[in-house]
This record gives structure tokens, sequence and C-alpha cells, in this order.
């Protein structure tokens, strides 16, 4: 069954979209949207799971502690996943323009803040970044700002529940456990709803996007490539990761 997030999140897409195909996007036994549905789902996911952003915090803490060995390996987790999202959506736009797929070259990365990659051979994922997504992360920096900010008190906050539960009752009063309990639902609830109001965001960005640099894409087309675009650009969105141009190199 869908869950709350998505029937939420797949209202505002068939709005904005005027598509009725996302009535119906989750029905799997319908092959004609299983891609889509596919999409769907990932992009839910993407969701759940800790932004760019936030495994970057995480390295960072790792840095401060001392133990260079995890901070690397979270660099390098944030690296791959922010640079196969750019692939991702330059094969998009690739197929799009109806162009041979292009081998989008990490030419180099910088491991000190601000954390860079530099790309060649991307020309249409570069300008997705540069003209469309970074003005946008600067008008909504307060958003992403609680987003993560979020993400950091959830983490922190189960951490604490979790301790207490492991705590002998004669350790830690009732009173306190239920504190901590309440604590954690209203800070989880609070991310449930930054990630739909994220979700929102995220989908009305992508038509900004193919408005912009698909305007020929008509239905079921511009639907299917709208799918396709959310998971890759939320990773993007979510990334703290500065992506620049290597032609030069």
């Amino acid at each position: 069954m869908p869950t709350e997030l998505q029937l939420k999140l797949l209202a505002h897409v068939k709005t904005t979209t005027g598509n009725p195909v996302f009535d119906v996007v989750l029905d799997g036994r319908n092959s004609d949207l299983a891609g889509n549905a596919y999409r769907i789902n990932a992009f839910l996911k993407s969701l759940s799971q800790p932004s760019l952003s936030f495994v970057f915090y995480q390295a960072k803490e790792f840095r401060r502690k001392g133990d260079f060995s995890k901070a690397m390996l979270k660099v390098s987790e944030l690296v791959r996943d922010h640079v196969t999202a750019l692939r991702n959506i330059q094969l998009i736009f690739d197929r799009v323009n109806g162009e041979e797929p292009r081998n989008v070259v990490l030419k180099q990365f910088g491991q000190v803040e601000p954390l860079e990659v530099r790309l060649k051979n991307a020309p249409h994922v570069l300008r997705v970044v540069e003209e469309i997504v970074a003005p946008w992360r600067e008008r909504h920096s307060a958003v992403l700002s609680e987003y993560l900010m979020t993400e950091r008190r959830v983490d922190l906050e189960q951490e604490k529940y979790d301790l207490l539960e492991r705590l002998s009752p004669t350790q830690v009063s009732p009173a306190e456990f239920t504190e901590q309990e309440e604590t954690c639902t209203s800070i989880v609830n609070r991310q449930e709803e930054l990630r739909y109001q994220m979700a929102t965001m995220i989908v009305d960005l992508v038509q900004h996007i193919l408005d912009d640099m698909a305007v020929d894409l008509i239905e079921p087309d511009r639907s299917a490539h709208l799918a396709a675009l959310l998971s890759p650009l939320a990773t993007i969105v979510l990334s703290d990761v500065v992506t620049k141009r290597a032609d030069n190199l």
C-alpha cells in the first residue's frame, strides 16, 4: 500500500503536471507504469536516506575526532554518489537531445572545504548545476539549513534514546525516558514534514528544468523524464559538494 507521503507527493505531481498517469503510478500491475513507479519510489527512498550534506557533516565529525580513515571513507562515499547523480542527469539530457551518451569525466576533487568536483565533457549537467540548481539553493538556503539541522537532531536524539533504553530502571527515571521518547517523536515528525516540503520543491524544480532545457518534450515522455530526474536531482540539491567545469584541464 502507498504511504501517506507517497500519496501526497503523487497528488502534487499530478497537480503540477496535469498528467493523470500519476493517479496510478504506484500500481505495479500495469507494466506501462512500472518505470515511473520505480523512479518515484526511488526518489522517495532517497529522501529517507541520509542526505549528502549529512554525510559531509559525518565526515567532518570523524575528522574532528581524529578518525581520518572513517572521514576519508565518508568523503569517498560522498564524491561517488554526487558524481553518479551528475552522470545520470547528463545521460538523461543526452537522451532528450538525441545525442550519443557522453562519458562524463571526473577530472579531480578537492579534499578541503568547500569540497569540489570538477567535470569534463558534461555540458548539460553543468548548465543544470550552474544556472539553475546553484541559484535555487541560494534562494532556499533557510529550508535547506533546517533540513540538515533536523537530520543531525534526529541522529543525536535517537542516540540518546538508544542509550536510555540500554540503561537499567535504576539508572533512568520513567519521566526522563518518556521525555526523550516524546522529543524523538517530535523531531521525527518535523523531519517527515520537511521531507514532504523538500520533495514538492524538487518536483517543482524539475518542472522548471524541463521547461528551460527540454521545452519540446510532450507526454508521456515528459512525465517519464520528470520521474527519472527526481532522484539524481535530489542527490545534487541535498549535497554541499561544489560542482565546477574542468574543460581547461
